[in-house]
């Protein structure tokens, strides 16, 4: 009954869209604007991205060595909690999913939200493991284009959302573009791929 990754083209299909419908001003009105210029300026980082995560999905999709785990698959800082004893607490499961142990490993280092997880401290303390840096870049990649794609569903396929809001989806999407988040940490882990 878990779902099981099947590297879908869904969220790289509508983020294209997307942009195909900005870059000829169809979103120049209303309180979604400054997103539609957010986009149109980051034009060619979108389409390397979509690309990218369309390529390396294809040659994961025909792997069939690597085992598939169950996956948190949104396991970003925002997602766990530390008790009063130390303890720590992994919240919000909706997004279960069997997948290549990368798909919750890209949370480490990935820059999700700013600052990464130092990743040595990680691995010390999670064990001897071979990451794939194609299936690590592949996951990078897709959160963005998933950031994309979902907010700008919010943006121009709900109730016109408020000027405040709008403003604050620029910043959240922005940030993914930003020295030191997101796709740095994507297009540093694809370099790997080699």
């Amino acid at each position: 009954m878990v779902k099981r990754e099947d590297y879908s083209p869904q969220l790289r299909i509508q983020a294209t869209s997307t942009l195909q419908r900005t870059l000829s001003g169809v979103y120049d009105q209303g309180t979604g604007r400054g997103l539609a210029e957010l986009l149109r300026s980051r034009k060619q980082e979108l389409e390397h991205m979509i690309g990218r995560a369309t390529a390396l999905a294809g040659g994961l999709r025909r792997r069939d060595e690597e085992p598939f785990v169950i996956c948190h698959a949104d396991l970003h800082k925002w997602n766990i909690l530390s008790g009063p004893e130390g303890e720590v607490y992994a919240v919000d499961w909706d997004s279960l999913k069997l997948a290549p142990k990368e798909c919750d490993l890209m949370f480490i280092g990935g820059n999700i939200g700013g600052a990464a997880v130092e990743e040595a401290s990680f691995y010390t303390g999670y064990g001897e493991t071979r990451v794939d840096p194609a299936a690590l870049a592949y996951y990078r990649y897709e959160r963005i284009v998933a950031d994309v794609a979902a907010f700008s569903q919010e943006v121009w396929e709900q109730p016109e959302p408020t000027e405040e809001e709008c403003d604050e989806i620029v910043r959240l999407v922005a940030a993914n573009f930003m020295p030191g988040n997101e796709l740095e940490a994507a297009r540093h882990t694809d370099k790997r791929c080699g």
